[in-house]
């Protein structure tokens, strides 16, 4: 009976920890999330995160404008941001081979980075050695001006060597 008491015990203990991990990674807002097209309709965005680049603009709330969001197909692309509304970039990353993304130039009296770099594995079985996924830099407008956001992939150590790939992005931030 004491053997059955343990093994009992040992899955829930298990099933606990499972389900506590469940809750944890990065994520975004919800892979069902709705963005505006430019008639003014719902769209189903999947897994890619809404746009609002090249002039368009953010859906506003009760708690501010909301964050632009830029991918890897934006490359080049000029925003405009309010201040204090916040630009994420996420871009596709594979930490496995030693590359990452970092940033190369900012004005950070005109938008500054906020917070850590986040990494998102993508959504394969979650055995998958040297699968790739996402960093997601979150940047916030602090001051009225333009500045050439730039982004590199490279590895850390290669300082001599030119980066794999580059993402470069225009803001603009008004009051």
């Amino acid at each position: 009976m004491k053997t059955i008491g343990r093994v009992v015990m040992a899955g829930l203990v298990t099933l606990a920890f499972v389900t506590a991990l469940g809750g944890c990674g990065s994520r975004e807002r919800g892979s069902q999330e709705n963005a505006k097209t430019g008639d003014g309709a719902a769209k189903d965005t999947g897994d890619r995160p809404s746009l609002a680049a090249g002039g368009s603009q953010a859906q506003s709330d009760a708690a501010g404008p909301e964050a632009v969001k830029l991918t890897d197909g934006d490359e080049g692309e000029a925003v405009t941001l309010k201040v204090g509304q916040t630009l994420e970039i996420r871009l596709e990353s594979n930490p496995t081979t030693g590359f990452g993304w970092e940033v190369l130039e900012i004005d950070p009296a005109v938008v500054e980075q906020e917070g850590e770099t986040v990494y998102e594995a993508s959504k394969t079985d979650g055995h998958t050695v040297g699968s790739g996924g996402w960093e997601t830099f979150t940047f916030k407008a602090v001051e009225a001006g333009t500045v050439e956001l730039k982004l590199v992939y490279r590895r850390s150590w290669e300082v001599d060597v030119a980066p794999e790939k580059t993402f470069t992005v225009t803001v603009t931030v008004e009051e």
